[in-house]
């Protein structure tokens, strides 16, 4: 099971269209996942995030639309949930950032 984190725009606050752009960029890659509104902070800052959780066992798809997603929400990087081994029962988080583009602050 894999977890992508898709913080808001820099208002602070996803809007039905961008929910509805980012469902749309991940149904173009998974037939079937879940995606929930949550509460997410960001570098001391409160924020609307979407996760999407996707059961499969390409992650290197994953990974794609996670950058995806962050390059079409301009987003410095994208949070990651994933399995620590192809046959472990821990999580490990980590942030995919998009080519040419580096976190600040």
């Amino acid at each position: 099971m894999y977890s992508i984190i898709l913080g808001s725009p820099a208002s602070g606050q996803i809007s039905d269209e961008y929910r509805q752009r980012a469902v749309m960029l991940c149904a173009a890659v998974f037939a079937s996942f879940t995606v929930s509104r949550a509460e997410g902070y960001f570098r001391g800052q409160r924020e609307d995030s979407l996760v999407f959780q996707i059961a499969t066992s390409e992650p290197e798809k994953v990974i794609r639309l996670a950058a995806q997603l962050a390059v079409e929400f301009c987003q410095d990087g994208v949070g990651l949930l994933r399995p620590s081994s192809p046959d472990a029962t821990s999580m490990l988080y980590t942030r995919v950032i998009p080519i040419g583009q580096s976190l600040t602050g």
